[in-house]
């Protein structure tokens, strides 16, 4: 193998390196937000039930 192909080879290595850091990065990005979702939607249904709560409906899931 000559330089000019190893040089490449490397250079090809060193982009698929940085992509697989970079999406490693993305799913941890995505998974975090995924969390968030589901802390929201929690928060959400626990201030439906304590507005009901409050407006004399009971404290029942589906205030």
């Amino acid at each position: 193998m000559d330089d000019a192909t190893r040089k490449n080879n490397q250079i090809v290595q060193d982009a698929i390196n940085r992509l697989s850091q970079e999406i490693l990065l993305l799913k941890e990005r995505a998974q975090m937000s995924e969390n968030e979702i589901l802390n929201l939607k929690a928060e959400l249904a626990n201030s439906k039930q304590l507005m009901g709560h409050m407006l004399g409906r009971g404290m029942g899931s589906t205030a």
